[in-house]
């Protein structure tokens, strides 16, 4: 794993604030868009759907938002890596995954976890590359190791900063990104979620950054 440089958490407020009032709702068609780049509603579509069929269930509000919301992560946490100066090699992604599988027992076994959290088997790879990263803007920011918590906030705060500085915005129709809480808030729209078993229980531990339990 490569840091290059300590992360930069100057963005003065009064900047940030600009940037969080910057733009209007996503392009048409969009789903999710941030400074240079977009995934679009089919893409949402087909990625909800496919976890919908992975669970064995019907696509739903909350399979929707969840899949929204793993995006979102994975751009934000790219973009603060590229800024950050943060590398992770596939080989220590294989890492730690095997490393995780063993310890939930089989591959098998970590798949279905990740699934509870609205991750796929095919991102996978990527929901631990996204946590590496995160690990490390943590380390960098962590003056006294007796003390991640204070790395950990910073590191989010880092984030939230990024989240503002790409304009890192989610289609209303789907849920809103809040880049404080660094998570898709869902629309109080009056609308009951129903309850999805297969993404409702225990994951094991398993987190998107900046997203307890």
């Amino acid at each position: 794993m490569k840091i290059s440089r300590r992360v930069g958490i100057g963005t003065t407020l009064a900047t940030a604030a600009l940037l969080a009032g910057c733009g209007g709702p996503p392009d048409a068609g969009s789903a999710i868009t941030y400074d240079g780049g977009r995934i679009t509603e089919a893409t949402l579509a087909a990625d909800a759907q496919g976890l919908a069929d992975l669970a064995g269930v019907p696509v739903s509000r909350s399979i929707t938002e969840a899949t929204l919301n793993r995006m979102a992560t994975f751009v934000l946490v790219e973009q603060a890596a590229e800024r950050a100066g943060v590398q992770v090699s596939q080989g220590e992604v294989d890492a730690a995954v095997a490393a995780q599988a063993e310890q939930f027992g089989s591959r098998e076994a970590l798949e279905q976890a990740a699934l509870r959290q609205g991750v796929p088997p095919s991102a996978l790879e990527d929901f631990f590359r996204v946590n590496l990263i995160y690990t490390e803007l943590v380390k960098a920011n962590a003056s006294d190791p007796a003390k991640p918590e204070t790395g950990e906030a910073i590191a989010q705060s880092f984030l939230g900063e990024v989240s503002n500085d790409i304009a890192l915005r989610t289609n209303p129709r789907f849920g809103t990104w809040s880049a404080k809480q660094l998570q898709v808030v869902p629309n109080d729209d009056g609308l009951t979620r129903e309850p999805t078993n297969a993404l409702t229980q225990s994951t094991g531990g398993l987190t998107l950054p900046g997203q307890g339990n």
